[in-house]
């Protein structure tokens, strides 16, 4: 049973370099220890046991210190590769263009997002979500069975979710696969690492030294892949079009913001 939660602030002196940060005290009944946390919006939060002093908060702060300025500097690095005002699509981001049509599309054409629609800023963003639904179920289904094939497995049904805290979720009774839609967002050697991870599922369950090895021998550097995914694709499980910025940022198809890649090898 999880209590409210209490907010409070970390000092400048407290992180060097850093300027004050908020931080969140989730009380629990269940918990024996204290754990820490920073979300994927870059938030740092604290589950403590119901009770829990505040000089033992202040200590387990004070033994953490160096991992939560790593954390925070990593989230807020990640955050800070977002182009406003963009839409995201491959690992690239788009200027989108709004034209005021009765049929309302989204189409890729000349390195611009054209997006037909004269509704709302909700309309156009469920307009926007349904085109990359359609964009990662077809990419998805594509990349698994061309993987499925590789490693010799037998694969029952893909479905798409909309998950702000996973990529993909594997259920090897039903040989079903999930994927967030919002891997059509990431570069695809990402999108491909989730997919041969997931597949990976369907032989061993868990994550045991097996079940990297196998992994591996299908994708050498997926450790690198999982650490740049860790690194740098926590924003994007949170990612929403900012229609009222996209509409106001020059629609000049100009060089492409690519994200920050690794060297990586495929089996194509």
């Amino acid at each position: 049973m999880r209590l409210s939660a209490m907010k409070l602030s970390l000092p400048e002196s407290f992180l060097p370099g850093q300027p004050s940060v908020d931080f969140t005290v989730k009380w629990s009944t269940r918990r024996k220890t204290i754990g820490l946390q920073v979300t994927t919006a870059g938030e740092l939060v604290i589950a403590a046991p119901l009770g829990t002093p505040p000089e033992t908060i202040r200590q387990a702060l004070e033994a953490s210190q160096k991992w939560i300025t790593r954390k925070l500097a990593q989230r807020r690095e990640a955050l800070n590769r977002i182009d406003a005002g963009k839409a995201y699509y491959l690992g690239q981001a788009y200027p989108v263009c709004f034209t005021a049509k009765n049929r309302q599309t989204v189409r890729l054409i000349d390195g611009k997002i054209h997006l037909n629609s004269s509704g709302s800023a909700d309309l156009i963003w469920h307009l926007l979500k349904l085109w990359y639904l359609q964009e990662a179920e077809e990419r998805l289904t594509q990349r698994v069975r061309h993987y499925a094939r590789f490693m010799k497995l037998r694969v029952g049904p893909i479905e798409m979710r909309d998950w702000k805290r996973r990529w993909g979720e594997c259920r090897p009774a039903a040989r079903m696969l999930r994927f967030n839609w919002r891997l059509v967002l990431l570069p695809p050697y990402i999108l491909d690492y989730v997919v041969a991870h997931e597949l990976t599922h369907l032989a061993v369950p868990g994550h045991p030294p097996r079940f990297w090895r196998k992994l591996a021998k299908v994708m050498p550097d997926c450790l690198e892949r999982r650490r740049w995914l860790n690194r740098y694709g926590s924003p994007f499980l949170l990612w929403k079009l900012e229609v009222e910025t996209a509409a106001k940022v020059p629609n000049a198809a100009g060089p492409l913001k690519k994200m920050p890649r690794c060297s990586y090898k495929s089996i194509d």
